[in-house]
């Protein structure tokens, strides 16, 4: 399929603010280790918002009144989300420089969940099919290749910096983690336990974060690259699910522990943990 892009402009009046807290300045390792982008609440829309850790300045970048959702960073600070501002589900994708948004995927059937590789190509799912599987978007021909799992139902894809692509399936009949080898196209399981496995997350050193209810509820698990073996990171009755790498590895995710959805940001190495958000948050992705 050959994306056609249609493109909204957003109003000036945030690309100033984003100035203040360096989003459209000179890229620099300093301020993006602390800006996250996620999905929140606006006059009882969703919507995407850009914040700034250090600051606690937060931007409504979005403004869209038919629903936006699942904002995922590339490497040169574009921005794609879920967007049903024309009424199906589709992927834009916001320029943080210009604030143009552009409709890159333009079908009449749902796709969402966008993710972006190193280089640059777009991995979302789409029911184009007639159920949902992984298509990845070519930056440079706008083409679509074919569901990247043999015609299982898969959701939820995840680059890692090497290339690889995670995803959830429920092609064995309860939700794993599966990982697809761009070079060799070898899909491997990596999960196989009883419970639910789902919403991988690469970190920049190959570890892979994920949400598991293998303990009843839902936690943050990270599976260590070199052992294969899974921790529980989170630890908490409350629901605990979105993990986001930040690139010196910290932990972002989503915990119902104060009684509604807000961000939290977890330091691996120190185990000290931050609540980022106070109102409603979900869908956290670092700026890298």
């Amino acid at each position: 399929m050959m994306a056609r892009c249609a493109l909204w402009l957003v109003s000036p009046i945030w690309v100033f603010a984003l100035v203040g807290i360096g989003l459209s300045s000179k890229v620099g390792e300093t301020w993006q280790a602390d800006i996250l982008a996620f999905q929140g609440i606006s006059e009882e829309n969703f919507e995407i918002f850009i914040l700034d850790i250090g600051s606690s300045l937060r931007v409504n970048v979005s403004r869209s009144a038919g629903g936006d959702f699942g904002p995922r960073w590339s490497g040169d600070g574009r921005l794609a989300f879920t967007s049903r501002r024309d009424r199906n589900s589709e992927i834009y994708v916001l320029d943080t420089n210009s604030g143009s948004v552009a409709n890159v995927t333009r079908s009449s059937t749902q796709e969402e969940s966008p993710a972006w590789s190193v280089d640059g190509h777009l991995a979302f799912v789409s029911n184009r099919a007639g159920f949902w599987q992984i298509y990845v978007l070519d930056a440079s021909t706008g083409l679509a290749a074919d569901g990247v799992h043999g015609g299982q139902v898969d959701y939820l894809p995840a680059w890692s910096v090497d290339g690889r692509l995670a995803f959830t399936s429920s092609s064995v009949g309860n939700q794993e983690i599966f990982v697809l080898d761009a070079q060799t196209g070898v899909v491997s399981n990596l999960t196989q336990n009883e419970g639910n496995d789902s919403e991988p997350a690469w970190a920049a050193d190959g570890r892979l974060a994920f949400t598991s209810t293998r303990d009843g509820n839902s936690e943050i698990y990270v599976l260590d690259a070199v052992t294969g073996l899974a921790h529980n990171v989170s630890h908490h009755a409350a629901e605990d699910y979105s993990p986001a790498w930040s690139r010196d590895g910290r932990l972002a995710f989503v915990s119902e522990r104060d009684g509604i959805a807000k961000i939290y940001v977890l330091d691996l190495n120190t185990g000290m943990l931050r609540k980022v958000t106070d109102e409603i948050a979900y869908s956290p992705s670092w700026r890298w």
